[in-house]
């Protein structure tokens, strides 16, 4: 992945939007720059949590970036990657 598209991709993640159309617009970005051999994500709708787990471990992202996503979810990503309240 080149530095303009780690640039790119911050700037979504630090928008104001809500946190699943964050993700969501991400995983556009992500498809349709699949075809840079730098991009490699697998961002099937199976892989959400796996994708949310990773970002929150690599500290992409926070839990408060979650936000907009149900509880459900929430608690899932907090569970997979051992994160107590």
């Amino acid at each position: 992945m080149n530095l303009h598209t780690n640039l790119d991709l911050t700037k979504i993640l630090t928008s104001k939007k809500n946190a699943s159309d964050r993700f969501w617009e991400i995983e556009k970005r992500i498809k349709s720059d699949k075809k840079d051999t730098g991009v490699v994500a697998d961002v099937r709708r199976s892989q959400m949590y796996d994708n949310l787990t990773a970002l929150i471990i690599e500290n992409a992202i926070t839990i408060d970036d979650l936000q907009g996503f149900s509880e459900e979810t929430i608690e899932i990503v907090k569970r997979w990657a051992r994160i107590t309240d």
